[in-house]
């Protein structure tokens, strides 16, 4: 590639189209490789629930519950509907605070915002301050899963 006669250098093509080819192959590494910048803490924004929170069918399995979390940062209306679309299969359901939840799943005495205790077919219509929530449909008392047809649940 290089070669030195006499003390000078002689260049010849290959020499010198081999180090512009090193020099690039370089420069893109470093391209597409930039050098990592030191992360500042992201700052994390909530999510603010609004509108439609599910709709459609549902299944509550035996002995566990159906937990939708409600985060408003304004005073808002809850409309949660289901139904189990039988008289004889019953659910209950409720809005408890979020920092309640484990209390209530270990099962122990919760305050509850609104329940509608065992109930075929329930609704739900509940003005709400600010702060976290979670809607509930409890079935774990039941041996069986229970399938809801028709489920609304919505934030105005």
């Amino acid at each position: 590639m290089f070669e030195q006669r006499k003390g000078t250098w002689s260049y010849t093509w290959a020499g010198i189209v081999g180090v512009v080819i090193i020099i690039i192959a370089v420069i893109q590494i470093f391209r597409v490789n930039p050098p990592a910048e030191r992360s500042v803490a992201a700052e994390v924004k909530p999510k603010w629930t609004e509108g439609e929170v599910f709709k459609g069918p549902g299944q509550v399995a035996a002995g566990s519950e159906l937990s939708y979390p409600i985060n408003l940062n304004r005073k808002a209306t809850l409309k949660a509907y289901f139904t189990t679309g039988k008289s004889e299969i019953k659910l209950a359901s409720a809005v408890i605070k979020a920092e309640d939840f484990n209390m209530w799943k270990s099962g122990g005495e919760v305050k509850t915002i609104v329940s509608t205790g065992m109930v075929p077919r329930g609704t739900i219509t509940r003005v709400l301050e600010p702060g976290n929530y979670i809607f509930l449909l409890d079935n774990r008392s039941g041996s069986e899963p229970i399938t809801l047809p028709e489920m609304d649940i919505s934030v105005e």
